[in-house]
């Protein structure tokens, strides 16, 4: 693919043109003497036609897309790594676009570098201030009441108060190389969290811990055992341990990161698909990935208590899941009708407001010390001889990517 990309590149270049691999799977178009952004964006189109024709392989045909950056400067004192830096966040632009484009780094993405190095100097200071911290939040078993599991969750005292890492942060975080360091960190601290908590509490109090993993963890080869060596260094085990995926990074995996996927359940981890159905939702995924269990996406569980095709979603996802033998999980329940609906469609565990905000580990000790507390919001064994009815009248109907500089 690298090289037949290369040939493309080179057959539609002019000869003053410079061309070159920059590394992994992105190419650099050094473009000289034209007169305008039309111009290069001309440019880009025809690579990106060129390059959208499928590739012959190994005697198979193989379709990629591209995604364009573009950065221009008439300037003798413009520096080169200014200029390949503002190309690559225009490149991130298409991405973050659709991919298969081209952007051009102007006056928009140029205030979104200034916030760039703001947040990265942000979390820069918060790694080494020691203001980044996990909280849990606890997952409840529907059926008998009991908190079984716990996401762990990244909070950073130097953003908001200490409240959830805003979603600009984490892209910041992973465009920077932060991203691995501080996840890292996270899981290392999570699991030393839960060893913690269960010699206090014991081990049956908490099943596992749940936390995200990214694509780029999940195509290195060496993920899974750097995983296991990570639980073990906290006297912890694959069955201790929970990780989510969403529809996106699996969009983006290879075959490579399937395999992690195996490799990490040979080991006992459970496997889950987060978000599900906000994304490009697909029967294939569920069939076909090594999954344990999908999680409803809050967007949902939100409207169920008052839109009939939500509940019908809902009800039909739960369904679906189980006849592929799967576990679901519902985010974002904060209402007891919610509650109800979920329960009478079989939904296995749930978590949200209703149960408890993110925790810190002595607060979640507090809450796994008073289960019945929660067993009460959820119903508790009586719940089938109680709730029935609540649930009845809750259900009626009223309510590879390419830079140009």
């Amino acid at each position: 693919m690298l090289l037949s990309t290369a040939r493309r590149l080179l057959s539609g270049a002019r000869p003053d043109d410079t061309i070159a691999r920059f590394g992994g799977d992105e190419f650099v178009v050094v473009v000289q003497g034209l007169s305008s952004f039309a111009d290069l964006s001309a440019c880009a189109d025809r690579i990106v036609t060129a390059l959208r024709e499928p590739h012959l392989v190994g005697g198979e045909e193989v379709v990629a897309t591209v995604s364009i950056g573009i950065a221009a400067t008439s300037r003798p004192d413009h520096l080169p790594d200014d200029l390949l830096r503002e190309a690559d966040m225009a490149m991130y632009r298409a991405k973050d676009r659709g991919r298969d484009r081209h952007e051009v780094y102007g006056e928009a993405l140029q205030a979104r570098a200034a916030q760039r190095l703001v947040i990265e100097r942000v979390l820069r200071h918060a790694m080494s201030d020691g203001r980044l911290s996990v909280r849990f939040q606890p997952i409840i078993d529907l059926t008998a009441g009991f908190a079984v599991e716990a996401e762990a969750l990244l909070r950073c005292s130097a953003i908001n108060r200490g409240h959830s890492m805003p979603v600009p942060y984490l892209a910041v975080a992973d465009e920077s190389g932060l991203l691995p360091v501080i996840d890292e960190w996270a899981r290392a601290t999570a699991f030393a969290q839960l060893a913690s908590l269960r010699s206090s509490l014991g081990d049956g109090d908490l099943k596992r811990i749940a936390v995200n993993v990214t694509a780029r963890e999940l195509v290195a080869a060496d993920f899974p055992s750097h995983l296991a060596a990570s639980l073990a260094t906290a006297g912890l085990s694959g069955k201790d341990l929970s990780i989510e995926v969403t529809e996106q990074v699996l969009l983006q995996t290879s075959n490579s990161a399937i395999r992690s996927l195996v490799e990490l359940r040979d080991i006992g981890v459970h496997v889950g698909l987060d978000d599900f159905g906000t994304g490009f939702s697909s029967l294939t995924h569920l069939q076909a990935l090594p999954l344990d269990f999908i999680k409803i996406d809050r967007g949902f569980v939100k409207r169920i208590a008052g839109d009939g095709r939500s509940r019908a979603i809902v009800a039909a996802i739960i369904d679906l899941a189980h006849a592929l033998d799967l576990g679901v999980v519902a985010e974002g329940i904060e209402t007891q009708a919610q509650l109800l609906l979920l329960r009478g469609f079989g939904c296995d565990l749930g978590q949200g407001y209703l149960f408890a905000r993110s925790l810190t580990p002595s607060g979640l000790v507090t809450f796994l010390e008073g289960g019945a507390a929660s067993r009460e919001v959820v119903g508790g064994e009586d719940w089938r001889a109680t709730g029935a009815v609540q649930l009845e009248s809750a259900i009626t109907p009223s309510t590879m990517g390419t830079k140009i500089a």
